[in-house]
Parts: C-alpha cells; structure tokens; sequence
C-alpha cells in the first residue's frame, strides 16, 4: 500500500479524536488550529432552526469573553437570514465573520462574539434542508485576523474532523445521526468533487427547509413564496408536481 501524507495524517486525527470527549475534541483542535492561526478560542456548537447550543468550548486566552451556552435567534432575525444575499452561498464552506459587516449574519455574530473578534464560521454536519447544523468556531482577538489560507487549512481537514464529531455526537446522544452520513475519502462540499445532488434536487431540499421554517406558510409577508422571492401561484404549482403538502410541515410546527 503506497504511503499518502494527506491521507495517513487525516486517518491520525479521525482515529485520534474519536477517543476523546467533546470537550477534549475543543482542546485538541485549538492547539492544533493554533499553530498554524490565531486562536482566542475554539467552540463546537450546534444550530438548530433558530438555536445555536454551545456543545463544548476552549479557551486558549484565558481572559477572553466566555460565550453563553444557548442563543436564541428571534425570528424575525431568522426570516433576515434567509433573504440575505450573503446567506445564499454554500451552506457547507467554512467562512470569515466579524462584526463589521453590518448584515444579519453580524447581529447573530455578536450575540456569540465580542465586537473586537474575528471568527471562522466553520459548518462540519449540515443536514439536507440547512435546517440542523453541527459547526466549529474559531475566534480571534482583533480586526482581519483570518484568510483565505486559514480556510484553506480548515477545508483540508474537513473529512476527519466531521467523522469524528459524529462518532462523538452518537456516542453523546447513543443513536445514529441518519441525517449526517459520513464524508468518504476525496469528498468535499467546496471544491471540485461537489455534492452529488442535481440542481433539481438542490432546489427542492431548500424548498422543503423554507416550507419548514415558515411552518407551512406559502404565501403572505411571511410566507414561503416571499422568501422563494416567486409568486405564491408558482409555488403551488411547484409543489404539487412535487407532490409536497405544506400542511405537512404546519402540524409538525405545532
């Protein structure tokens, strides 16, 4: 078997990590990221619909700002994020946040952050509809701390960090998460191997997660169409060739 740096070195940190608490996956990949970045701290939480749990936290700065466990999104926030230009990329990339940007990506940023910090928003288990998402963040003291080499970084470890994180995640909760199957070997959600959904199905699943978030609502202010940006008459008709029934998601709201 012809040996592969890459591939022994994520073999090394999957089988590593695997062994340790959540909190121990914070601690360890701190003082990895460190070496290679700037690391304040380093969170994994999980954003669920409009929650974000913080699952474990490591601080390699000692005085810095100790984030609250549980942050709930209010909902019309949650309604900003889905209309926002910049919240329409690849749900799966890790990126740069910072209080300067002045979006609705911001005001969520500083109910976990303090103004001065720069983080890397950094999504490892995004389930199909964007709806539930198990994610790293790594924070920095100051303006303009990362690059697109420290994304670079991230996305390189991509594959064992989150199978890792899921061993962890169905040790911690004792059954399988069906909705975060894991990452083979050479797949990636950023680079030249893409999931392997067709443009139809894409559209779909983020029909269905609108439909979800708005609780089966399709037309009005509020609606699934408004967030669509299409009529509500063309959404009707898009969901009965897909044979979906809003109604559906309304009770599983209630």
């Amino acid at each position: 078997m012809k040996f592969d740096p890459e591939s022994a070195l994520h073999l090394l940190l999957e089988q590593a990590l695997k062994n340790v608490t959540l909190d121990g996956y914070a601690s360890f990949l701190a003082t990895f990221f460190v070496q290679f970045m700037p690391v304040a701290s380093l969170a994994v939480r999980e954003f669920d619909t409009n929650h974000i749990t913080q699952l474990a936290h490591y601080a390699v700065n000692k005085t810095v700002f100790s984030p609250p466990r549980v942050v709930t999104i209010p909902d019309a926030l949650v309604y900003e994020l889905y209309l926002d230009p910049d919240c329409s990329g690849d749900k799966y990339k890790a990126s740069i946040l910072s209080s300067k940007e002045g979006t609705s990506r911001t005001r969520v940023f500083t109910m976990l952050h303090m103004a001065e910090e720069t983080s890397i928003f950094f999504p490892l288990l995004v389930d199909d509809r964007f709806l539930h998402c198990f994610y790293i963040s790594i924070s920095a003291i100051g303006k303009n701390k990362y690059t697109e080499e420290h994304l670079q970084i991230c996305e390189s470890l991509r594959i064992p960090l989150a199978n890792a994180l899921t061993v962890l995640l169905q040790r911690r909760s004792e059954s399988p998460l069906s909705a975060f199957p894991p990452l083979a070997a050479g797949q990636t959600f950023n680079g030249a191997e893409v999931p392997s959904m067709m443009l139809e199905e894409v559209t779909t699943s983020y029909i269905h997660h609108v439909l979800a978030y708005t609780r089966g609502r399709v037309s009005g202010p509020r609606g699934a169409a408004r967030i669509l940006g299409i009529p509500a008459s063309t959404l009707v008709s898009k969901l009965r060739k897909l044979g979906v029934n809003p109604k559906a998601y309304f009770k599983a709201g209630d």
